[in-house]
């Protein structure tokens, strides 16, 4: 995934993940697996995930993406 090839300024991998009412449940459930690895971020329309780590945010990507929430744009 071209999304995880770099990381912030910080050394955090950034997902954006759009929040739809439909799957706002779906979005809990994979951030609640990882809460301790990652920061969250509410951007209105948008969730900022944070991680250092690539292996969970390869995780929430692919979750993501399966589930249409990736945001691209």
């Amino acid at each position: 995934m071209d999304i995880l090839k770099r990381t912030d300024p910080r050394g955090y991998y950034v997902v954006l993940l759009s929040k739809t009412k439909s799957q706002e449940k779906s979005i809990d459930v994979i951030l609640e697996a990882h809460k301790d690895e990652v920061i969250v971020e509410d951007l209105g329309d948008i969730i900022a995930v944070r991680t250092r780590s690539r292996r969970v945010a390869r995780k929430i990507a692919s979750f993501a993406l399966k589930w249409g929430l990736l945001e691209t744009g």
